[in-house]
């Protein structure tokens, strides 16, 4: 997983989601430029394409 995308994912101990607003607020925090939102972007899809695994299986 990108240190990038580590870095700004909730890790608090007992995260409890609190819907994409919040991630939003704490993403437009962060003050990202485009380069690392699109570098986030692309650390999700191919994180959330390994979890998923094989097409296949």
């Amino acid at each position: 997983m990108s240190p990038l995308l580590l870095r700004h994912l909730p890790f608090d101990h007992g995260y409890a989601w609190q819907g994409e607003a919040s991630l939003l607020d704490r993403l437009t925090k962060a003050k990202l430029d485009g380069a690392s939102v699109q570098h986030l972007m692309g650390s999700v899809q191919s994180e959330y394409t390994r979890l998923r695994g094989p097409a296949d299986a």
